[in-house]
């Protein structure tokens, strides 16, 4: 099995909240909902699509692909019916380095589209995007390429 990351920025989002008014953060493979109502009182925070410095794994692309290497579980189901090819995926990487509402804009179906997503959520804390000098919550988009190796 080969699993291949590729970084993918195209389309600006502006909030990261589902249509249910929560939001969903990972951070080192744990998840919290967050209603941002309760923070009302506050000025809600931009969400980026480019910044000055784009988000980055910790230990860069070569540790992210091996954290995918090993983490991603091929499906059963993907096997048998020799199921391969791209996973579009979103999600925001806050200012403090969590991954918000990860979610398959495209995905492949039997079973890949769920792993990868539980992939992602796995991910330990990223560098977050600088703008200005200050760390800021990015959208980030990726593919995600599924290929059986015999």
């Amino acid at each position: 099995m080969l699993v291949l990351l590729i970084p993918f920025n195209v389309v600006a989002q502006t909030d990261a909240t589902p249509s249910n008014g929560t939001m969903i953060i990972w951070c080192d493979g744990q998840s919290e909902t967050v209603n941002p109502s309760s923070f009302a009182a506050s000025k809600p925070e931009p969400t980026y699509s480019v910044v000055e410095e784009m988000p980055t794994y910790v230990g860069g692309e070569e540790a992210r692909l091996k954290f995918i290497k090993k983490t991603f579980k091929y499906p059963v189901y993907a096997l048998e019916h020799s199921i391969q090819g791209t996973i579009q995926l979103s999600f925001t990487v806050t200012k403090t380095g969590c991954i918000a509402n990860p979610k398959v804009l495209k995905g492949l179906g039997g079973g890949c589209d769920e792993e990868a997503l539980r992939v992602v959520q796995q991910m330990p804390r990223w560098n977050p995007g600088m703008q200005d000098g200050e760390a800021v919550a990015v959208q980030y988009k990726m593919f995600m390429n599924i290929n059986m190796v015999p």
